[in-house]
């Protein structure tokens, strides 16, 4: 069959699927918590999660009648949760992706707040030709339909504008890696969004006309008179709007800036956190083996024993080796350890290591140092008694401050002294997924050879940039077999990175919306002073014509703009703490806004208010006062 064009299951690569099967042992009582499967089902109509929840714990009971772990499972709390698919797999950004929706809010306020301000200075410069409407005979509804039809302009206008400047953004995002993340690829321009941008559209047209609308309708016909005469200025209530929302811009703005910087600095700190081995210099591949040729354990291994020689003898190869479980490959192989010995206390859980297949030259070539003992050897293949090697985090959980070596453990919730291996080395932890992972949880690395995955990773450390080796490696791969595919080729610092792509999207996303937020906050601040300037002409032409020097009148217009600022910044400060709280699941290392992230967020804030501030402010001080006077 062949799947409609586009098709992904959920975030998933793959590119055809084929029937699970199982092999009738499999099947078996004694093998039923085995495999690494995951199941999907669709509720039936009207069934709820809840009952779902219910019919599977009386499910799980009928099995654990002839479950021979039944007993263990109880005591360690095993059981089954049924969970939203959707929700399952968007829970790891989903708090990430919940903060940007909150920024984007911000964002919203500060350029609603900048927009009211602006059209609340227009209106106020159209008083008076409002006040000779209405003396003319106008009444209340050619005022509304005048500012609902300049609003609706502004509003189509800017929908056309925000269309396509949204369209640039979602390219944006697909640069910053965002269809990596879960649900990624689903990121598009569609009906709903259209929808939901244009619903948006309408409720700030509204809320900005009726505003308008407010203003000009309570403006008596004396007072808009007065505003055109010789002494007519702003009201007092006038200026506190216009001052009120240029506070909270600045304030709103703050906060986006101590957001982008606590992001940054967590992801700074992230960066800086060892991932155990030495990334650098390594080129990885995956080799899945075919359905044909390859169906035996002999087969296999003569196959990677040749690799392994073809590669070794290039040119800039330092070292190779193959693994079934690559660090930041997507993959984390989890398995039940039972270690001789150390029996799960009631209410504890059986506990999970990651289970690694390993060629002997692995940790030389992966950078992982030796603490103790031996590694694997070639021999190890087939020896007795059966070797492995663990990690310093496994050892310290079941020996802290012992020595492991000698003691031996089973794959499984039971110890089999028919299928133990025992410790001859510890090695050094690594981290898996994510470079912020606890690093206790521990893992065993086997021979390979004594399990047959279906797929392995080559893993080349060379002399030169891992990018250039990669052709002559593949060139040695189909000298050993033309028809083995070789995929996913990357170095491995490209895999560091890419697991970090829901920390650093979400980073560069916070700090354009700051940038924006400073922009728009600087304009704000910038419109209140001129229109502040131009309304009081007259009074700064008198001002100056009793002697006020010019610096006096900057001074005043300019310490006004840094006043705001200083007022906002310190609503602003209030703000980044809750905000800090907020944010502290998706933070690394921190709980709270630092005092660096604060004082450069205030720094680069009242930089750019100054910078809006003096072009009034120097307006003003040229001012000639003749001039003035004579233009009222």
């Amino acid at each position: 069959g062949v799947l409609p064009p586009g098709f992904r299951f959920l975030s998933s690569k793959a590119q055809f699927f084929r029937p699970a099967s199982h092999a009738p042992e499999d099947r078996l009582p004694l093998n039923r918590h085995s495999g690494d499967w995951n199941l999907i089902a669709r509720l039936a109509p009207g069934v709820t999660l809840r009952e779902a929840q219910a019919q599977m714990q009386v499910f799980n009971a009928q099995l654990a009648k002839d479950d021979p772990a039944a007993e263990l499972l109880a005591k360690t709390g095993y059981h089954t949760r049924v969970e939203s698919l959707h929700a399952d797999h968007v829970k790891p950004v989903r708090r990430t992706l919940v903060l940007l929706q909150v920024g984007v809010m911000f964002l919203l306020l500060i350029g609603v707040a900048n927009l009211a301000n602006l059209l609340l200075i227009r209106a106020s410069g159209q008083a008076s030709e409002i006040a000779v409407r209405q003396a003319l005979g106008a009444g209340r509804g050619s005022v509304i339909r005048r500012v609902g039809a300049e609003i609706l302009a502004l509003v189509v206008l800017a929908g056309i504008a925000g269309t396509l400047l949204g369209l640039g953004g979602l390219r944006l995002l697909t640069r910053l890696g965002a269809n990596q993340l879960p649900l990624g690829e689903e990121i598009r321009f569609d009906a709903r969004l259209a929808l939901a941008a244009a619903g948006t559209m309408a409720v700030v047209g509204i809320v900005l006309a009726t505003l308008v609308t407010v203003f000009h309708l309570r403006v008596r016909l004396a007072q808009g008179l007065r505003i055109i005469s010789r002494g007519g200025t702003p009201g007092r209530a006038t200026r506190r709007v216009h001052h009120g929302f240029v506070v909270t811009q600045v304030a709103l703005a703050f906060v986006l800036l101590c957001g982008a910087g606590m992001l940054a600095t967590s992801l700074r700190r992230v960066l800086r956190m060892p991932a155990g081995f030495e990334p650098s210099h390594i080129l990885t591949g995956r080799i899945v083996y075919p359905w044909s040729g390859y169906t035996n354990q002999a087969s296999r291994l003569a196959f990677v024993d040749r690799l392994v020689e073809s590669v070794r003898v290039l040119p800039g190869v330092t070292q190779v080796a193959v693994t079934d479980s690559l660090p930041f490959s997507g993959g984390v192989d989890d398995h039940a350890i039972e270690v001789e010995g150390h029996a799960p206390t009631t209410g504890s859980s059986v506990v999970a290591h990651q289970l690694s297949m390993v060629s002997p030259d692995y940790w030389r070539a992966m950078g992982i140092p030796l603490l103790r003992g031996r590694l694997l050897e070639e021999a190890d293949r087939h020896r007795e008694p059966r070797a492995c090697v663990v990690d310093q985090a496994f050892a310290d959980r079941y020996w802290p401050g012992g020595d492991p070596l000698g003691h031996r453990l089973t794959v499984g919730a039971q110890f089999d002294p028919q299928d133990a291996v025992t410790i001859v080395g510890v090695v050094a932890a690594v981290k898996q997924a994510d470079l912020t992972e606890p690093s206790g949880k521990g893992a065993v690395y086997q021979p390979y050879g004594r399990r047959w995955p279906e797929s392995f990773t080559l893993v080349v450390r060379t002399a030169a940039a891992p990018e250039a080796m990669a052709p002559m490696v593949r060139q040695a791969v189909a000298r050993c077999d033309p028809g083995m595919p070789w995929d996913d080729v990357r170095s491995m610092p490209s895999r560091i990175e890419a697991s970090l792509v829901a920390r650093r999207s979400p980073t560069v996303l916070a700090g354009v919306f700051a940038a924006v937020a400073l922009f728009l906050s600087a304009l704000g601040t910038y419109g209140v002073l001129a229109y502040a300037v131009g309304e009081r002409r007259r009074e700064i032409g008198v001002r100056m014509a009793l002697g006020a020097q010019t610096g006096q009148v900057a001074a005043h217009f300019f310490g006004l703009g840094v006043k705001l600022c200083l007022m906002g910044l310190g609503l602003g400060v209030l703000g980044s703490v809750v905000a800090g709280r907020a944010m502290a699941s998706v933070l690394y290392g921190m709980e709270g806004p630092p005092a660096g992230v604060i004082g450069a967020a205030g720094i680069a804030l009242l930089l750019v208010m100054v910078l809006a501030s003096l072009v009034p402010s120097r307006r003003a001080a040229r001012l000639d006062p003749m001039e003035a006077l004579r233009a009222d």
